[in-house]
């Protein structure tokens, strides 16, 4: 039977604040190495002989994002379902196998998107393995030894075992209180719960059907609104908002009775809080994890991470210190678990930091906010071989390009023109125009932004390729 990677992409990684954000979560970014989570994950999953092309799952305003890193690392072939609103990974994953099952049945290897996986060959041993129990109707969860008492994950308790590696699922355990997490650990009786699966996806909807036909049913409801346009594909939110949010675990594995989970050795982490990502990223004698443009002394058991400029520690101890271009956060290492609801404090107080990130994706690239006053905004926009921004007017601001990289085609009203590297123009508010890159490199060009009101919202498109 045909094996089909469902990745899910959802999540803001909020415990990852200032580096994640809602707009651009830790999925997307480049946290361990040279690749984002979601390009190391379908990396890894090529690796698997015969397995086909991704599906993944999405929100709505991230669907560019997933396109642009794929196409970055020469996947062509993919499938991206759209969520109009997040409804947790029980509607997610009946979404998925519900479209897949419209044409056939398959087993479905379902991921998360910002998983860290430190050994590709015993996961690829442990997928063969899984493989086999999902081609028997079999729901298989992936499980992973414990190595320390950690209060940031979902446990299983171990059943009959099958055969070596493979055992059945007593009991699924939401994230329990540091004492519990060490009786856990002590036990042996216990693997993390990973949130990664391999099952059939009419085995997945039959017991969905017979834990929630509610859900079954809004699902089969939205499904009949399903539309498909090039890499995307659609349905209703009318019909998608009224599902349950429920995770996976609690709306099926739970009260199933053909679990099985498969052992995985292969230093896995979730990357789900500065304390994961330290243990996941140790990288000098002294127990400390560091990235970017750092320089330390006398400092031990910290995570330092630079984005934008040096950043200097002196005598640090059990402490995350992350710099962007538009926050720092300090915070001990026993507090990394909290910074979630610290995130939340910022975003009831209207704090743009909490959610958006300097650097905004489009479908024709990207722009990056440089510099921002009453009355003016800098910006650095990145414009893909064969893009075009929208035919658009501002009502309150007037723009000035100056071209960097590249070369610009713009429109100005009835003026059409090459713009150079080092040359600029004005645009005037309430004036048509038009940015174009019909090269074959990149298009750089620096934005500077002047007017009573600049925000995203003042734009009057005319003629968008993408359809916005």
């Amino acid at each position: 039977m045909k094996l089909i990677p469902i990745i899910l992409c959802g999540g803001s990684g909020t415990r990852l604040w200032p580096l994640s954000r809602d707009t651009f979560p830790k999925q997307f970014i480049n946290l361990t190495g040279a690749a984002s989570p979601l390009q190391e994950t379908i990396k890894r999953c090529a690796l698997i002989k015969g397995i086909s092309s991704p599906v993944l799952v999405c929100a709505e305003e991230h669907r560019f994002l997933v396109s642009e890193q794929l196409r970055s690392i020469g996947i062509d072939s993919f499938t991206v379902l759209l969520e109009p609103v997040a409804k947790n990974t029980a509607a997610a994953l009946a979404y998925a196998a519900s479209y897949i099952l419209a044409s056939e049945d398959a087993n479905l290897l379902v991921l998360p998107a910002d998983h860290f996986i430190g050994n590709d060959e015993s996961f690829l041993d442990a997928v063969k393995k899984a493989g086999a129990y999902s081609e028997k109707k079999f729901l298989v969860t992936f499980g992973v030894e414990p190595v320390r008492a950690e209060t940031g994950y979902g446990y299983m308790l171990k059943g009959k075992s099958k055969e070596e590696a493979v055992c059945s699922v007593e009991e699924f355990i939401e994230k329990p209180h540091k004492e519990i997490a060490q009786k856990y650990l002590d036990s042996g009786s216990y693997l993390w719960n990973s949130g990664m699966f391999i099952f059939q996806a009419s085995s997945y909807l039959n017991e969905l059907n017979r834990s929630r036909p509610n859900t079954r049913q809004k699902i089969f409801d939205s499904m009949s609104t399903l539309k498909e346009e090039k890499d995307f594909v659609r349905v209703s939110k009318d019909f998608y908002e009224k599902i349950d949010s429920e995770s996976i675990d609690y709306a099926v594995m739970e009260s199933a009775d053909n679990v099985v989970a498969v052992s995985l050795d292969v230093n896995w982490s979730d990357l789900g809080s500065w304390d994961a990502m330290h243990a996941a990223t140790l990288n000098d004698l002294s127990n400390n994890s560091v990235s970017g443009d750092v320089f330390l002394k006398d400092t031990e058991n910290s995570l330092i991470r630079a984005e934008s400029r040096l950043v200097v520690a002196l005598g640090l101890d059990n402490l995350v210190v992350v710099e962007t271009p538009d926050a720092v956060m300090v915070a001990r290492m026993p507090q990394a678990q909290n910074i979630k609801s610290l995130v939340a404090e910022l975003k009831k107080t209207g704090r743009p930091e909490a959610s958006i990130h300097q650097k905004v994706f489009r479908p024709w690239g990207y722009y990056e906010n440089l510099k921002e006053g009453e009355l003016y905004k800098v910006k650095r926009i990145l414009v893909r071989p064969g893009e075009s921004l929208s035919l658009q007017l501002h009502h309150h601001r007037s723009e000035h390009w100056v071209v960097v990289r590249g070369v610009a085609m713009v429109t100005i009203e009835e003026n059409v023109f090459e713009l150079k590297e080092n040359q600029s123009c004005f645009i005037p508010e309430k004036t048509r125009h038009r940015l174009q890159n019909q090269k074959k490199i990149d298009l750089e060009i620096i934005e500077v932004q002047a007017g009573s009101y600049l925000e995203e919202d003042d734009i009057v498109r005319f003629d968008d390729d993408y359809g916005r």
